[in-house]
This record gives structure tokens, C-alpha cells and sequence, in this order.
């Protein structure tokens, strides 16, 4: 078996797995975390593919849950200690080992709370029997109830073993693979054009949604109509598309793409290969310039003007009018230059209003196009007053 830590949004995470690999059986599943039986991907190669995976291993034992109350929980403690110090190097050299825990409740949560319980005396049971064999050893401390990717790769150096209360029992790995965070971030704040003041598109949920689109990137054509400074673009690019196609109403939209292109060429090299078009024009036109068809459209309309605070019921009404007499003419265009097997991945503006969101009304539009929405996710950061109604579009 393998498992994958889920991102903060477990819905599109697990929708974004198994859009790109439709085989894997998931054999648990929470909000935390996905194991799969051996169908499921590499751990190193899905940490890479995907945006909402941020660590990946092997389940190496089954600890069976028991049931009976403190002296359970000493006998769940002592062999979890066994199995933890079993995944662990030898260090022959005599350098200190370096390890952590991670628990993950993947869907029995009685037994999660046992783990946390137990964590801390597991850990220095570990350490004492290590050191007991004259292996130095230390303990990294816990902040929360998992490492993140950060600690496991400065902190956790020998090893971060990952605890997950199911419903057979107590699954124990230890992580293969984590995010590149460096390269995550050098995507995003190291790029030469970034506009925050119209919205910025993180590179993440960019990537997410171009592998939403279930669409192999590797000699792929992907179309982006609301390009803004690229983002969507660097990672279909990224990912190994043949050719990725942009465009927008903004002058400076297009010359901000085509900074940010230029600087993935030299950044990552093997974007050089990667064929860039990008051209100036509003997204209902897209169709005049885009000659080929392309097999995704992924893309976030314009979201409306910032807002301030959050927006009363008649500012609101006033926004969704005028985004919709964009967005209508635009799927239109979009519908158009998409393969008859192809699928569009959507970001439209979600207006907070108090606890719920106020959505554009396209269900219409997307009807009368010859399309049905396939799966549908809100995005939202804390304190947004603009979230993202995501939305996968097929024929």
C-alpha cells in the first residue's frame, strides 16, 4: 500500500489524484490523508505530478487496533515503538538519528486520538531503544500532529514515520517523497512579473486544475483565454506540454506573460521546448486567433474589481452582471477551439456574502454550449471576500 498527505483543500486534492490516475484504489480515504493499494502512483512521482500531494511513502506494517483501555493502549504504544525503530537507518557511521512522527487520522478517529495520546511516549521509546543498541538518536519535536514538508527535509533528516489510525488498524510508513517547497515558491515569488492588485492565481491551484482537466500534458495543447500573468501557462509548460496558448484583453497581462515564459525557459530548461503563443485579445475572440484545437482550456475569468470589504447585496448583483456579459461570449469562443474529447477547467468569482457565497449563474450558458458540469469545487483562503467556484466541463 501507499499513502498521500492531502493538501488544505482534501476535496480538490483527492479529485485531482484520481483524475490523473483513474486505476488507484483507494483503500482509506479523510480529509488528511489517501492510501491506495499498489495501483497507486510512485511516491516520488506523484509528489512531482501533483499539486495537492504534499508527502508520499510505503506502508511497511499493519498494527491491529485493540480494544480494552490503558493496557490496549500501552500494547498499541509498544508495538507502534517496535515497527517505528524498524523503519529507521542503522547509521552505522555513528552520526545521530534524526527522526519525527507524523499521525494522520485516515478515518478512525478513536484510534487517531489513542495515537495522539501516546505520540510523545512513543517517540522517547524509540530513542531509548536506539540508544540502548548505541545508536544516538534525537526526537524531532512535534509542533503539530504531522511534520510538514519543510521539517521533514531540515529536521527529520533520518527518517519521518507516518502513523495513520484506520479502521484495520495503525498503517506505518515512512515518507519517500515531499513537495519541492523551494521550487513551489521560486514559481511564485521569483518570477519577474507579479500582480497582486488584479489577483494572483497560485501557482499550486494552477497546476491542480490543469491536471483536473485529465488531460496528459506530454504532447498536449493547452489554452489559456484569461492568461493574466501566465501562471496557469509556467505549469502546463512545467508539466511537459507541446504547446500552451494564451490570452488577454490586457496589454500588460500579455507582456507579463511573456516575461514570466521567457524566465521559465532559463529557470527550468526543460521548458525551452515548450512551443508559447500569446495574444492580445479579449477571450470571446479567442476563436479568430487560435487556429488549432486544443485539448484542455483551463483558465480563470476575470474575478471583478477588488473589494474592500465585503460586498453588499446590490454591488454584488452589479458584478455578477457584468461578469456575465463577459463570461457568456467567452465560453462560447472557448467551446469552439476544444477538441470534441476535451475538457474545460474553469475558476469563476465566488462573492462571499456573510457564511455562503454568491456564484455567476452559468449552468445556462454552459447548457446551451453543449456542455454539463462534470465536478465543481469552492476554493477560499481565509479572510477572501472573493473565493474561486472551480469547474470541470465536459461534453
Amino acid at each position: 500500500m501507499r499513502f498521500y498527505v492531502l493538501g488544505s483543500n482534501p476535496a480538490l486534492s483527492l479529485a485531482e489524484f484520481f483524475a490523473v490516475y483513474p486505476s488507484a484504489t483507494a483503500v482509506a480515504t479523510s480529509d488528511t490523508v489517501l492510501v491506495t493499494d499498489e495501483g497507486g502512483p510512485e511516491p516520488k512521482q506523484a509528489v512531482n505530478r501533483l499539486a495537492g500531494v504534499v508527502k508520499s511513502g510505503s506502508v511497511s506494517t499493519t498494527i491491529p487496533s485493540l480494544r480494552g483501555g490503558s493496557q490496549a493502549d500501552e500494547a498499541i504504544s509498544r508495538e507502534v515503538a517496535s515497527s517505528v525503530a524498524a523503519l529507521l537507518p542503522r547509521n552505522d557511521d555513528g552520526k545521530r538519528i534524526e527522526f519525527g512522527l507524523s499521525l494522520y487520522d485516515g478515518g478512525n478517529a478513536s484510534l487517531f486520538g489513542t495515537l495522539k495520546g501516546e505520540a510523545n511516549g512513543i517517540g522517547m521509546t524509540v530513542k531509548r531503544a536506539l540508544e540502548a543498541e548505541g545508536r544516538k538518536a534525537r526526537v524531532v519535536t512535534m509542533k503539530a500532529d504531522a511534520l510538514s514538508s519543510v521539517a521533514v527535509t531540515t529536521q527529520a533528516t533520518s527518517g519521518d514515520i507516518c502513523l495513520i489510525a484506520t479502521k484495520d488498524g495503525i498503517l506505518a510508513g515512512r515518507t519517500e517523497a515531499v513537495q519541492d517547497f523551494e521550487a513551489w515558491s521560486k514559481r511564485d515569488f521569483g518570477r519577474p512579473s507579479r500582480d497582486a492588485k488584479s489577483g494572483m492565481l497560485p501557482p499550486k491551484l494552477a497546476r491542480l486544475m490543469v491536471n483536473l482537466s485529465g488531460v496528459q500534458p506530454e504532447g498536449s495543447a493547452i489554452l489559456d483565454p484569461f492568461c493574466g500573468s501566465g501562471t496557469i501557462l509556467m505549469e502546463a509548460a512545467l508539466m511537459g506540454s507541446k504547446a500552451v496558448i494564451g490570452s488577454d484583453i490586457s496589454k500588460k497581462a500579455v507582456a507579463d506573460t511573456g516575461r514570466n515564459m521567457e524566465w521559465m525557459r532559463h529557470a527550468f530548461p526543460d521548458t525551452k521546448k515548450v512551443r508559447v503563443s500569446v495574444y492580445e485579445t479579449p477571450a470571446e475572440k479567442v476563436d479568430a486567433f487560435v487556429k488549432e484545437t486544443v485539448d484542455a482550456i483551463v483558465t480563470e475569468t476575470f474575478l471583478g474589481p477588488p473589494l474592500r470589504r465585503e460586498a453588499n447585496a446590490a454591488a454584488i448583483r452589479k458584478s455578477v452582471n457584468d461578469l456575465m456579459r463577459i463570461v457568456e461570449p467567452s465560453l462560447k469562443a472557448m467551446a469552439g477551439v476544444l477538441k470534441p474529447d476535451g475538457k474545460m477547467v474553469i475558476a469563476f468569482p465566488a462573492f462571499r456574502v456573510g457564511r455562503a457565497f454568491a456564484k455567476l449563474p452559468v449552468e445556462p450558458v454552459i447548457k446551451a454550449i453543449g456542455f454539463s458540469i462534470a465536478d465543481r469545487f469552492l476554493y477560499e483562503r481565509p479572510g477572501q471576500r472573493v473565493g474561486r467556484d472551480i469547474v470541470v466541463l465536459t461534453r
